[in-house]
């Protein structure tokens, strides 16, 4: 997607937090030091997982808000 909805503070060790403060994107290490998958929480609950990359990971949030427009 090239037209962002949700601005993004700049990520830090792999977590990173919309500017709003209602989206989270969440490393899973699953025992390695780099994050295997991301996790997508709003407003602290879980709305998807398992995604390979940050950038999947703010897709997914974006495609969300624009199914709520």
């Amino acid at each position: 997607m090239s037209n962002r909805r949700i601005a993004w503070k700049p990520s830090e060790d792999g977590f990173a937090e919309s500017k709003d403060g209602h989206w989270r994107i969440v490393p899973l290490h699953c025992g390695c030091v780099k994050p295997q998958w991301f996790e997508l929480k709003r407003d602290g609950k879980v709305v998807s997982g398992w995604l390979n990359t940050q950038r999947e990971a703010k897709d997914e949030a974006d495609r969300l808000c624009s199914l709520e427009e």
